[in-house]
């Protein structure tokens, strides 16, 4: 009883602190309550709309790209929530590289609710994408693996941590020329044995989809586990301009 008194009192100081002496929108500094943008900021969020069902690039309808038909990547699918685009890539960039741990809510919800108006059938595993030993000690977290943990919470579906590793460490995707980027991640993945039923629908998660070479390296060595279905979700799609 008195554990629940201290809970329900501590929840409601909660509640009042948020009425009385509001957050400032991350964004727009204006009182956002207890949300970390406030409700306009949110709104203006660049949320995706039509697109390529392979690889996230914006459509005029939904369909298969191009680029896609030429040389269909592994993946079966792939989804995002967000255009990486102002202000999408300001938070993006705060939580990746400045530690802003408190966005990583917001994404899991963006995700969640993307997911599901698109009715894609859930997985039967989630994973993210992994970042080497090296790279994890120096930077303290991996933002994929915080939001899959969120994610697999709000959509009850099982996150595996460990099943996919970064065996090799390889220079930041966003140091590099677009003709690099695939040579670096060569080899850069190893994936441990997955049970049948694991195999059956697998879910990458990643932050930003640029070129794709980093969730279609992963997805290669998921293919040689024995994965037959295989998604990737992630917060945002940058936008090429070729």
């Amino acid at each position: 009883m008195a554990k629940d008194f201290i809970a329900t009192t501590a929840h409601r100081l909660r509640r009042l602190y948020n009425i009385w002496m509001p957050n400032p929108c991350f964004l727009c500094h204006a009182p956002a309550g207890a949300q970390i943008i406030c409700n306009d900021c949110l709104a203006d969020l660049p949320h995706t709309s039509t697109a390529c069902l392979r690889c996230a690039a914006p459509l005029p309808n939904n369909g298969v790209c191009g680029a896609c038909q030429q040389s269909p990547p592994p993946q079966d699918t792939t989804l995002a929530a967000l255009y990486y685009i102002w202000p999408a890539d300001k938070l993006v960039t705060a939580y990746k590289f400045r530690s802003q741990l408190a966005l990583q809510p917001l994404f899991a919800q963006l995700l969640f609710e993307k997911v599901r108006r698109s009715g894609h059938d859930l997985p039967h595993l989630i994973l993210p994408i992994p970042l080497h030993t090296s790279r994890l000690r120096y930077r303290g977290y991996n933002q994929a693996t915080d939001i899959s943990q969120r994610l697999g919470r709000l959509l009850n579906r099982p996150v595996a941590n460990h099943l996919l590793q970064r065996v090799r460490a390889t220079q930041p995707q966003s140091n590099l020329a677009f003709s690099q980027r695939r040579r670096n991640l060569r080899n850069a993945f190893q994936c441990q044995p997955l049970t049948a039923a694991q195999q059956q629908h697998v879910v990458l998660i990643d932050d930003v989809y640029t070129t794709g070479h980093t969730v279609s390296e992963a997805a290669r060595c998921l293919r040689k586990a024995g994965v037959k279905r295989l998604d990737v979700w992630t917060i945002a799609r940058a936008i090429r301009h070729d």
